[in-house]
């Protein structure tokens, strides 16, 4: 590679277009970067002062406390400065010591509260009258937050009463569960038989002509057919009793009448079956609903 030869009459000396090239870059750098590259520095100045802060010597500290009671007229310090510094740090601990005794101490109170669950008690009210009453009572210091009731795969309204009193009435016959829950989430299970609920009215199983009379069978579900409370109303407002009845067969007997007339049987529980006879010209018909 051949090397120019300097041009004659001017002394001078060769510099590297790349150092040359490097320069006018870095300067133009440093001119457009001008505020970010003070920040950075100013930043780097902080860390290093922070590097060369040193933490002050508990001599020093004391020297320094002993010239402010002397500048402020007050007595001097004769308890040394280790000993101020050491109970400090022994009242921190006995603070933080106590927050947590404190903390454990109630903790441990708690524990048994979370698990208190009600007494509940379930009694039977109006058990002859075909609709029973279950009256609950639940009793607890804690709050309660609801009471459920099912029988079999159908929930039961509960109706409150008064302060821990509720009541539940079953429309079926079987097993009521009653579930009473504490605001603790815990809650106690009760099981009560229901075996007395009649809502069903008595059931005919046939009826005929036999001459002038009409005769009625009937079939007793749970309770009782009222033979006393049978009577008939016909179309002019009429009322119409029963010739006759007999218990053991369950077979009342009416006048065949020559209108139609409706005839209302009710059981104990004052369940009603209501018939409607309906008369045609030269032949009776009998038809219940």
């Amino acid at each position: 590679m051949e090397v120019p030869a300097p041009v004659a009459g001017k002394k001078g000396r060769l510099r590297p277009l790349s150092r040359r090239t490097g320069n006018s870059v870095r300067r133009g750098s440093r001119a457009a970067d001008g505020p970010r590259a003070e920040r950075r520095r100013e930043q780097l100045g902080k860390l290093k002062l922070k590097k060369k802060e040193k933490e002050l010597s508990q001599a020093a500290a004391g020297q320094m406390l002993s010239n402010i009671f002397e500048a402020c007229d007050y007595e001097a310090n004769r308890v040394p400065l280790e000993v101020l510094v050491s109970y400090t740090r022994y009242r921190r601990e006995r603070h933080v010591l106590r927050w947590l005794v404190l903390v454990v101490l109630t903790l441990f109170l708690l524990v048994p509260v979370m698990f208190v669950t009600p007494e509940v008690q379930v009694s039977e009210l109006n058990g002859n009258t075909g609709q029973p009453i279950l009256q609950i009572q639940a009793a607890s210091w804690i709050p309660i937050d609801k009471v459920t009731a099912v029988s079999g795969e159908y929930s039961l309204p509960v109706y409150e009463m008064g302060q821990g009193l509720y009541q539940v009435i079953p429309d079926r016959n079987g097993m009521v569960t009653v579930r009473v829950f504490l605001k603790n989430q815990q809650y106690t299970e009760t099981e009560y038989l229901v075996e007395n609920v009649d809502v069903e009215p008595p059931v005919l199983l046939s009826s005929r002509r036999n001459g002038d009379l009409l005769e009625l069978h009937f079939q007793e579900e749970d309770g009782h057919i009222d033979y006393e409370g049978i009577y008939a109303v016909d179309i002019y407002g009429q009322t119409v009793y029963p010739v006759s009845y007999d218990e053991s067969k369950k077979l009342v007997i009416f006048r065949y009448p020559d209108t139609n007339m409706n005839i209302f049987v009710s059981d104990e529980y004052e369940n009603q079956l209501q018939l409607v006879l309906t008369i045609y010209e030269g032949s009776g018909r009998q038809t219940d609903r």
